[in-house]
């Protein structure tokens, strides 16, 4: 076998490895799909992904989330976590505004805004004197462009604890002093 040969053969093997090495489990909850994907070591630590419709917070008032679909992956590496959100089928009338976006504590439950609690918060969790900002939770403001989608990414020194958690969407962007924003007008169920 020629040394072509040789390379083409191992990085034919290597990709095999690789495909056979990635698992992935769907389960439906509250009427999203997650798909939880592990990958090998070498790619870092396992993604949690959540996607479907997001559940209405508000069912009486109109909102341009009303038909709108959200994906969210949080990634652990040691340590630290990366969340990404992306929101999809934002009504036009949505076009260039900011949106508040949180990870909460407690589950996402259509008509119900209260049944997602508060926004976890790791200084919380740990026991600590609670910090609000950007670093002790998982804040995902994101502005509306083009045919009504919106994205967001966040990195945080910390691994939120599992649970059967929720991110909510918010009427106004997150206050930086309060963390606040706004009224909650649909969510997405996380479960880990």
């Amino acid at each position: 076998m020629n040394r072509s040969s040789a390379r083409g053969s191992a990085r034919s093997s290597a990709r095999s490895s690789v495909r056979s090495s990635v698992r992935s489990s769907r389960a439906v909850v509250g009427g999203a799909v997650m798909l939880v994907m592990a990958a090998p070591v070498a790619w870092g630590a396992a993604a949690l992904v959540t996607r479907g419709p997001l559940a209405d917070l508000q069912p009486a008032v109109s909102s341009p989330f009303d038909s709108a679909r959200a994906q969210v992956a949080l990634t652990r590496q040691g340590d630290k976590t990366t969340t990404v959100l992306t929101v999809h089928g934002i009504g036009a009338a949505a076009l260039g505004h900011t949106y508040g976006a949180h990870l909460h504590e407690g589950v996402c439950r259509a008509g119900d805004g209260a049944a997602a609690l508060g926004h976890y918060n790791h200084t919380k969790e740990q026991g600590l004197p609670v910090v609000i900002d950007a670093a002790t939770e998982i804040w995902l403001d994101f502005t509306v462009v083009g045919a009504g989608e919106g994205r967001a990414v966040s990195h945080v020194p910390f691994a939120p604890t599992a649970a059967a958690r929720s991110v909510v969407i918010h009427a106004q962007p997150t206050d930086p002093i309060t963390g606040t924003a706004g009224a909650r007008l649909a969510c997405l169920p996380v479960q880990w």
